[in-house]
């Protein structure tokens, strides 16, 4: 475990899973592809200890649909999150004064990063 754990908030389409650019492909198969290092390195923050939230403009009644396809691309979660716009996402957060632990926020490329540069 590390000393000061962090909680990454990772969109699905795009990001982590091939985004079809099709809605009814998301309902008709359980694999999508990962996209570079997402399941590794996801699995990696998630066994050093840090919470991983699974995000996504889906909709809640694409619940289980959605977790077949996160369980069969190897995909580790915490708690996943539907329903949000699919518009910008902004992230608000605190921080002690007294300490450089401060909200950081990345985009990628869609289909083409993965997690690839993300540390």
């Amino acid at each position: 475990m590390i000393e000061h754990p962090k909680t990454f908030f990772i969109d699905i389409d795009g990001t982590i899973l091939y985004h079809l650019n099709d809605f009814a492909k998301l309902l008709d198969t359980d694999d999508i592809p990962p996209l570079p290092d997402a399941a590794e390195k996801i699995g990696k923050w998630h066994c050093q200890g840090h919470t991983i939230i699974i995000t996504t403009a889906r909709t809640e009644s694409m619940r289980a649909r959605t977790i077949k396809q996160l369980d069969s691309a190897g995909i580790v979660y915490d708690q996943l999150v539907m329903g949000l716009t699919s518009g910008v996402r902004v992230l608000i957060n605190d921080y002690k004064p007294d300490t450089p632990r401060k909200a950081l926020a990345r985009n990628v490329r869609r289909n083409i990063d993965g997690l690839t540069n993300i540390d």
